[in-house]
């Protein structure tokens, strides 16, 4: 799964729920960056720093975690989704940094 896939169904999430109006707000309040952080990305074939997914990611699980404490299903169901969406982010973090380390390691063999 995708970045950009992740962001997508976050945004689409908060917009069905009311939490929020505009990918502006999402990106600014979500992600801790801005709407043309993400244009840049996208006309560069970027994707976004760790320190922005997990920006995302955390703030995902904190209110997964409140939710969680509701006894009402809905809750507990936006809580699970929450949880998915925050596990997807860090999972692509993961990944990156160990395509980092694996083609550093590479690069350390190839020298040898």
């Amino acid at each position: 799964m995708s970045a950009k896939t992740v962001f997508d169904s976050t945004y689409a999430l908060l917009k069905s729920i009311g939490v929020v109006d505009t990918k502006k707000e999402f990106y600014a309040d979500w992600c801790g960056t801005s709407e043309s952080y993400f244009r840049c990305l996208k006309h560069s074939n970027r994707t976004p720093s760790a320190n922005v997914m997990l920006v995302c990611s955390d703030k995902l699980k904190h209110y997964s975690k409140m939710l969680n404490k509701k006894a009402d299903e809905n809750s507990k169901e936006l809580a699970n989704n929450f949880e998915h969406l925050s596990n997807n982010l860090q999972n692509i973090v993961f990944m990156q940094s160990r395509k980092v380390w694996l083609e550093q390691m590479q690069k350390e063999e190839v020298v040898q």
